[in-house]
């Protein structure tokens, strides 16, 4: 085995260790010493991380990363109704959660209890993740007709302001009482019902209403 090769493993056995230590503890609880007593020498730690902050950082890559390959692994261009994407995308999301409970944990705390000191880093982490979130909400609208009056580019930034929004309810004071745990299970429970009032909206319009465009309802 190579110098490489060894460091790339020895890396690897610290970043599976650091992951059960945040997964389980979160940011605030999780330490140092937790990670070297599940058998990591604690000089290793130093020489490959520089400190908590830079292996919690590594952990949240790492986290983020499966999910993606995941959500990767969907032919996500090719499905032919609006419905079976997204239970495919939400089928993939749950999956994750179950599969890779520690990282499912690390990543949510990034996304709706992100350490207020590490909330830029975070963010430049969780860009693949919003990228491929894009990609799967522009294939959605375009399985659907939109109003005359609204354009492709024009829905994405709805679709963006509303998920910027929904994340950042997660993080203000109406949550503060709530566990990460309650918060991931509330967060994925009403992302459905949010897709499906944005694609098809919560109005029923009434007969011979005019569009905004001067078009009668349909």
């Amino acid at each position: 085995m190579t110098q490489k090769e060894r460091t790339a493993r020895t890396r690897e056995k610290i970043l599976r260790a650091a992951i059960a230590e945040f997964g389980t503890y979160g940011y605030a609880g999780g330490t140092i010493g937790g990670i070297c007593s599940r058998g990591i020498n604690r000089g290793l730690v130093y020489h490959n991380f520089k400190d908590k902050d830079t292996l919690y950082l590594a952990c949240m890559e790492e986290s983020c990363g499966e999910l993606v390959r995941r959500l990767e692994a969907l032919p996500i261009g090719e499905q032919e109704e609006t419905e079976a994407l997204i239970k495919n995308v939400l089928e993939v999301r749950a999956e994750f959660a179950e599969q890779c409970a520690l990282e499912s944990r690390i990543l949510f705390e990034g996304l709706l209890m992100p350490p207020a000191n590490l909330r830029a880093e975070i963010r430049g982490i969780l860009k693949p993740l919003d990228s491929k979130n894009k990609e799967f909400l522009r294939s959605a609208i375009n399985h659907v007709r939109l109003r005359q009056d609204v354009r492709e580019n024009e829905a994405m930034r709805v679709f963006s302001l509303i998920q910027y929004a929904y994340n950042g309810y997660f993080q203000s004071e109406s949550m503060k009482n709530r566990t990460l745990e309650e918060r991931m299970q509330l967060h994925e429970k009403e992302i459905p019902r949010i897709l499906d009032c944005l694609l098809y909206g919560i109005a029923e319009k009434k007969d011979g209403k005019k569009e905004p465009n001067g078009t009668e309802g349909e």
